[in-house]
């Protein structure tokens, strides 16, 4: 991008970051449900904004354990006109740090729904996740994730086993 090249700003997403339930600012639109309790945590978060991910796209109809969730605007080339565009990246995080992103708007106003009508952020347990894509009647690409029904059950069905004696063991 040259120096003097305007950058259009970001279509306002009908969801912001900061609208998910247990999501704080960072400060320069970065936005996460991850607690930084010391400086090293704040490197963590910083450091994550530069990473790269796995696509979320590329696990579609797969299940994902999700603890947490980091977006920031980043700018990148329009893929149709070359022009500068900003955007919101979005990474869901595992319990064990692995990261998947996406640019998504489908995945914020999933996360949206699940973050005020299931549980805030950040979740512990995790969730499990289903990725899920599609198209939009004009053709375009749409991503989204939702609970795992499966996961949900089997959780359930782990809930009602009776706990075992007490007392006996090994």
């Amino acid at each position: 991008m040259r120096e003097n090249q305007m950058v259009k700003p970001a279509l306002q997403p009908a969801i912001a970051p900061l609208m998910l339930q247990g999501m704080t600012t960072c400060g320069d639109g970065i936005f996460t449900s991850i607690q930084p309790t010391c400086e090293a945590d704040e490197g963590i978060i910083i450091n994550s904004c530069m990473s790269i991910y796995e696509a979320l796209a590329d696990h579609e109809g797969k299940v994902i354990q999700v603890e947490n969730v980091l977006c920031h605007e980043t700018v990148s080339p329009n893929q149709r006109t070359g022009e500068p565009e900003r955007w919101m990246r979005t990474v869901l995080f595992t319990p064990e740090g692995k990261g998947f992103e996406c640019g998504s708007v489908g995945v914020l106003k999933s996360l949206y729904l699940l973050s005020h009508k299931w549980k805030p952020l950040p979740w512990k347990p995790p969730l499990a996740l289903t990725v899920r894509t599609g198209k939009t009647n004009d053709g375009n690409n749409w991503m989204w994730v939702e609970l795992s029904v499966e996961h949900l059950k089997s959780n359930a069905k782990e809930a009602e086993k009776p706990a075992g004696p007490a007392g006996k063991g090994k």
